[in-house]
């Protein structure tokens, strides 16, 4: 059972030029290879869905403000599941 996020980004689409991320978090297989990656896809344990506070000014930045908010939210799920018992290795996003 490991800890899988899928993440979706919209750049510039909310007035005052502001951003939108969302990310969906479930439990998969473990996979060794990620270049091969494609997880059985299951129900979510956790959804996420922000608008961005932050004004960035390129798709590069924006891809890195979301993945940063994606990994807070991964931390404090990925500790939980080792604490339960299932080892998990690096998180995909």
């Amino acid at each position: 059972m490991v800890l899988w996020v899928y993440s979706d980004r919209a750049y510039l689409v909310e007035p005052n030029a502001k951003s939108r991320v969302s990310s969906y978090f479930f439990l998969s297989n473990f996979i060794s290879d990620l270049s091969k990656a494609t997880p059985h896809l299951n129900r979510p344990i956790h959804t996420f869905s922000k608008i961005l506070k932050n004004i960035v000014s390129s798709a590069v930045e924006y891809e890195i403000a979301s993945a940063f908010e994606n990994g807070q939210d991964t931390i404090v799920i990925h500790h939980t599941l080792i604490k339960m018992g299932h080892p998990q290795p690096p998180t995909p996003i």
